[in-house]
């Protein structure tokens, strides 16, 4: 099932992570907790001897029964508006056959909550979504109505014949359900917001085809390490140019163009470790950056490791291999060197390994 990824045992922290991502998973864990409620709640209603809410209890627990089936075939839906209608005539109905001091109107606040969930679902309700203003305001209507009967004294704080220790345990109980209630919904619409801002975050910063760093990202880092030269940090780049890669994509087409891309951004990948990184500069180029000690001597080594790597790579393409090869240019950060400078440098010198036969690297 869907909780037990980890054969039987639970994870509380995953369960909460996999809700936030997976709104099915979410109505499931819902309808399980409201179907214990009101398990518990009946319970208590037979304690107090009022009858209606014993009857009306022995529905609900059934309806949420029911409502597994709608969530087993994915009438989301459905299964939102009738436990928004369920849960407001409840706390409507406790109120009214119990009285005020009961606390049933409180799962009213709770479902204000719950009416903002298909605002932020992963799923398609865009009707709910349109109406989830509306359904909130009524919510919220039907709970200030309560309040005024209460003021009013058409709800009373306590119904004759109910024993004040049911009173007392059903206000605790609904105080509970309104503060698990709040909690819950809270940390799905923090959860959610914040795994949408890392996705876009690293989405704005990572080449979607090779997953490594885009242009953007490669600035940023380069503009870091040039403000950290005064604590003697020193670092170096290279721009890196697969040789003729126009004519892998003209002779084997882009698709095998693409999958050049990615399994050169692989060894270079394998060549990083926390003092480089490297990124997609744009088309076939890739950069590559060195920082701290001896930066110029590190960039020098690895540019030529890689460099032979890809030249003894046999890329598979039908029955057949493809082998390719990169050029380079290195360009190491001298005193009053800004970006433009020590990049221009080293596109001078791909330039130049270009010019002189490709399959090297200048510096």
């Amino acid at each position: 099932m869907f909780f037990f990824k980890n054969k039987g045992k639970i994870d509380p922290g995953a369960i909460m992570q996999d809700m936030a991502l997976n709104i099915k998973t979410c109505f499931w864990f819902l309808n399980i907790v409201l179907l214990i409620i009101h398990c518990l709640l009946e319970v208590i209603y037979v304690f107090s001897g009022v009858k209606v809410m014993i009857v009306e209890n022995i529905f609900v627990i059934a309806f949420y029964a029911v409502m597994f089936f709608f969530l087993r075939n994915n009438k989301l839906k459905i299964y939102c508006v009738l436990m928004y209608l369920e849960i407001l005539s409840h706390s409507v109905l406790g109120s009214l056959c119990l009285g005020n001091s009961c606390g049933f109107q409180r799962w009213a606040i709770t479902l204000m909550c719950a009416c903002f969930l298909p605002m932020y679902a992963l799923f398609d309700v865009s009707e709910l979504k349109r109406s989830s203003a509306l359904i909130t305001s009524s919510v919220g209507l039907v709970y200030i109505i309560l309040c005024v009967f209460h003021l009013l004294g058409f709800i009373p704080d306590t119904i004759p014949g109910v024993a004040p220790i049911i009173v007392k345990l059903l206000s605790l109980f609904n105080s509970l359900v309104l503060a698990v209630g709040v909690f819950f919904f809270t940390y799905l619409f923090t959860s959610r917001i914040t795994s949408i801002e890392k996705k876009y975050r690293y989405q704005a910063r990572h080449d979607q085809l090779t997953g490594l760093y885009n242009r953007f990202a490669l600035n940023e880092i380069i503009s870091r390490e040039m403000s950290a030269i005064n604590k003697d940090k020193g670092f170096s780049i290279a721009i890196a140019d697969i040789d003729f890669f126009k004519r892998v994509n003209d002779t084997y087409g882009h698709e095998t163009g693409d999958s050049v891309l990615y399994i050169v951004s692989e060894n270079l990948v394998a060549h990083t470790n926390d003092t480089c990184k490297v990124g997609r500069w744009g088309g076939e180029e890739f950069l590559f950056i060195v920082f701290g000690d001896n930066s110029d001597t590190r960039i020098r080594e690895k540019m030529e490791s890689i460099r032979n790597d890809i030249e003894h790579l046999k890329i598979p393409y039908q029955d057949s291999y493809i082998n390719i090869t990169i050029s380079a240019g290195i360009s190491t950060y001298i005193s009053g060197d800004n970006k433009d400078t020590i990049l221009q440098r080293a596109d001078d010198n791909l330039y130049e390994a270009k010019e002189t036969g490709r399959n090297k690297v200048v510096f």
